[in-house]
């Protein structure tokens, strides 16, 4: 069985315009899906609604599903209690956030996000990064640890953003150096795929899993991979750079030099581009991968041929990761959450046409289930990633709780 067989959330009752979890893209047009998706996953949770911040940006530090506690999976557990910081970037938004962490208890308290405005460029967007989690940061104890989630190409180890194609000029940014320096606590960078699949198979939808696959299906596309209950980094830590797979024929518009990638027919730009070619309508302006998605639910052929593609092209990418793989779990975000109804069946169709069955029949296809909090935990996660690899490295073998100082 690889379709999600979950009770309908707040969004699908409200219809076709707030279709689920919507990402980032989706709060550019219509602030409200915002809010929306905090109830989407308040309903999914069983949790009450809260109150939103200023106008454009969310604040979780009052909202009562900001208490929420969960519990942290049995690797994670520490003997003490202290704070983290989280920051994500992203091509489209920016988070900053604040967690809790008690023995075995997380709980998010704190978060602000604001458009990153990649044209201003890395020191500007960096600089307003800075200014929002120190204003977080300024009646509380210092966090253990900064993690940061962003879109890769990355060196995790030295901490460098090194020129991720959704965020042009970010060139060799020393993130963890310039965050230490201005904070004065450990840093942590993470590839936002990999920091994803950490905090779905920690808080979301893959709880309880040891194998899971996550495919971000956001502004690009790319794979964070947790295997045996571990995420797997492969060498250099670039493992799951799946968007630049050749996955169609060598037509429409080309990512990594070439057409016919996965990321050229799953990506929010890739939809757009390819919504443009189709109908001719390249200089049209305001078109974003919802818009093409609303159009394909009112009728509009082209757009109903775009997404009918990219669910075609997304069975044929998840059936390549689950024979390759066998995970327990694919769990795809961004697009794939809000309009799940114009890809779900498509990609069912080429996955069970494409993968090996008994694969297939032990794998769940799910949608992400954290919503618009996802960069939240996500970054959180690479936060206690760290901790916990600086723990066990430093232990003896023997205690029974991590311990952070």
């Amino acid at each position: 069985m690889v379709r999600d067989a979950r009770p309908r959330l707040l969004a699908d009752l409200l219809g076709p315009t707030f279709p689920g979890h919507p990402d980032e893209e989706a709060f550019d047009i219509c602030p409200g899906l915002r809010y929306i998706s905090s109830f989407t996953l308040v309903i999914q949770r069983g949790w009450l609604p809260g109150r939103s911040g200023e106008k454009g940006e969310l604040d979780v530090g009052r909202a009562a599903w900001s208490r929420v506690t969960f519990e942290l999976p049995r690797e994670w557990v520490f003997g003490s209690k202290f704070l983290i910081a989280g920051v994500d970037i992203g091509g489209t938004q920016c988070s900053v956030s604040l967690a809790e962490v008690s023995g075995a208890q997380f709980q998010l308290i704190a978060r602000r996000q604001f458009a990153t405005k990649v044209k201003r460029g890395p020191e500007a967007t960096l600089a307003e990064v800075e200014e929002r989690l120190a204003a977080l940061l300024s009646d509380v104890e210092l966090p253990a640890v900064i993690g940061v989630s962003c879109g890769g190409p990355l060196d995790a180890t030295n901490g460098v953003i090194q020129s991720p194609p959704n965020l042009p000029g970010w060139d060799d940014i020393a993130i963890s150096s310039r965050f230490e320096k201005s904070f004065g606590r450990p840093c942590a960078l993470e590839n936002d795929a990999n920091a994803s699949a950490s905090a779905e198979w920690a808080f979301g939808a893959g709880r309880g899993c040891r194998d899971l696959v996550f495919l971000t299906f956001g502004t690009g596309l790319g794979a964070g991979l947790i295997l045996n209950g571990s995420p797997y980094g492969g060498s250099g830590g670039l493992a799951g750079e799946v968007g630049h797979w050749r996955i169609g024929r060598d037509v429409g518009p080309a990512r990594y030099g070439k057409s016919g990638s996965f990321e050229a027919f799953c990506s929010g730009n890739g939809i757009v581009e390819w919504y443009r070619e189709l109908s001719g309508q390249d200089a049209q302006e305001g078109i974003s991968a919802l818009v093409v998605a609303n159009r394909a639910r009112d009728g509009d052929p082209v757009a109903t041929e775009v997404f009918a593609q990219a669910a075609d092209r997304l069975g044929r990418g998840v059936a390549l990761l689950v024979d390759a793989l066998a995970p327990q779990v694919v769990v795809i975000g961004g697009i794939y959450v809000y309009a799940n109804d114009l890809l779900r069946d498509g990609a069912e169709r080429a996955l069970l046409a494409e993968a090996h069955p008994q694969l297939v029949a032990g794998c769940r296809v799910l949608p992400a289930e954290l919503g618009a909090l996802l960069g939240s935990y996500a970054s959180c996660c690479v936060a206690l990633r760290s901790l916990v690899d600086r723990q066990r490295d430093a232990s003896d073998g023997s205690q029974s709780a991590l311990m952070v100082s």
